[in-house]
């Protein structure tokens, strides 16, 4: 089924004549009828009465008059939106997140980028660690919004801020009053963590001093940072994680990880040469980003 056979169905419906309808369409009269001829073989119905001197519509083909009516539609507004395009051109930029708080943080440069340029499109997407560096590698992405990590050579990364780490507990917590946490107080306390592949490995190798001689009941993995969240509300236990991806559900507190190295967060891409829409993300982003580091 096409658009050529439904145009020719509702114009001979409309009409009740071949050849009328043949004008209209500025087709042959043969083309119509072997258009509805298709029709009716596709759809295993006839849609005329047809004699050498009338034609009526059928009963098939009143109930089949809605849905061509609303497939013509459909078609024809889809087609002017593209021709529309070429007047009004769109500039989409794909851009890959590991996590909603790392997308939140692109907020001010985006705010920037469309006063700059009206056309641009941003196409932000949530990618896991395991597949985000390939897309990228692969052309799907124009750049990754993530932190340092160890990865192909290939690839240009441009620092636009160092994130500290923090403690993150209950507000009722005993930590809570307290004006910074330590790894030796720490280690006796419950953790919520993130699932490995959710964090950089700078992030998690200061997350492993915790760990020793640690019983799973003391331990909970998390899947989300979203459900990490809520569990240490619960008061299922603490964390610690850098400030750009702490929970901060009602009821949290953040305090500062005594010894605690700041992890750098920053845009991944492959190339800026021909790539001026690219070149002048980076440049908001380091603008605004860089002037309010965490």
């Amino acid at each position: 089924m096409n658009t050529v056979q439904l145009e020719c169905f509702l114009t001979v419906a409309e009409t009740l004549n071949f050849a009328r309808a043949a004008q209209q369409l500025h087709i042959t009269q043969p083309a119509v009828t072997q258009q509805i001829h298709s029709l009716e073989k596709e759809l295993g119905v006839q849609l005329f009465h047809r004699t050498t001197h009338s034609v009526r519509i059928t009963d098939e083909g009143m109930l089949f008059m809605a849905d061509a009516r609303q497939i013509t539609v459909i078609a024809n507004r889809s087609k002017k939106r593209f021709s529309l395009q070429a007047d009004h051109p769109v500039e989409p930029l794909f851009i890959g997140c590991m996590h909603t708080q790392t997308m939140n943080q692109l907020r001010e440069p985006l705010t920037a980028m469309r006063r700059e340029f009206p056309a641009l499109h941003p196409m932000l997407q949530i990618i896991p660690f395991q597949h985000i560096f390939r897309r990228l590698e692969e052309g799907n992405l124009d750049v990754v919004a993530a932190f340092q990590v160890p990865v192909d050579s290939s690839m240009v990364y441009t620092e636009l801020l160092r994130s500290p780490m923090v403690c993150v507990c209950p507000e009722d917590h005993s930590l809570a009053g307290q004006e910074k946490a330590t790894l030796e107080i720490l280690r006796k306390e419950p953790l919520v963590l993130p699932a490995p592949t959710l964090i950089p490995s700078t992030v998690r190798r200061q997350q492993e001093s915790l760990l020793e001689d640690r019983p799973p009941i003391n331990l909970h993995l998390c899947e989300s940072m979203d459900s990490l969240g809520l569990l240490i509300a619960c008061g299922y236990g603490i964390t610690i994680l850098p400030q750009l991806l702490a929970p901060t559900l009602p009821g949290l507190v953040q305090l500062p990880l005594d010894q605690g190295q700041p992890i750098s967060f920053g845009l991944y891409y492959k190339s800026l040469k021909d790539r001026p829409l690219l070149k002048a993300f980076i440049r908001c982003a380091r603008k605004t980003l860089g002037e309010n580091p965490q």
